[in-house]
């Protein structure tokens, strides 16, 4: 099944619609709850989480000025890959602070948007990774 994405009258290319997909994704995730207590749940803009979108916004800085930063393959690689790496450390980081011990057990108030934003890093990172390929 083939179909175009345009923007702008310009084709984009598979790589483009996975990085520009996956920043959608990622700001859908602020919205969902983020931390879920009972009948109490806070989305990421009410935990400051946006902080997380600042070096995804970056990916789409460099998609479109790839030759500003670097020419070689690797270089491209890493720095379209960091951005995506961060924020999914930095969401694994919260995760983990949100785990506690309740009544003897252990809880994890993280909830929906965590995951979620998770998965938007991990497209972001195939389709940076797909188009450092396809760079010679």
């Amino acid at each position: 099944m083939s179909f175009e994405i345009k923007y702008k009258g310009k084709k984009l290319s598979n790589e483009e619609v996975f990085i520009y997909a996956g920043c959608i994704l990622a700001l859908i995730a602020m919205l969902l709850p983020w931390v879920t207590f009972g009948a109490r749940s806070a989305n990421g803009f009410k935990l400051d989480m946006w902080i997380f979108l600042l070096p995804l916004g970056f990916s789409l800085y460099q998609l479109k000025n790839r030759q500003k930063f670097a020419k070689e393959r690797n270089i491209i690689l890493l720095i379209e890959l960091a951005p995506a790496i961060i924020s999914a450390i930095g969401t694994f980081v919260f995760i983990a602070d949100k785990q506690k011990v309740m009544f003897n057990k252990s809880v994890n108030f993280a909830s929906t948007g965590c995951y979620v934003f998770i998965i938007a890093c991990a497209i972001i990172g195939y389709g940076a990774y797909l188009n450092s390929k396809k760079i010679k």
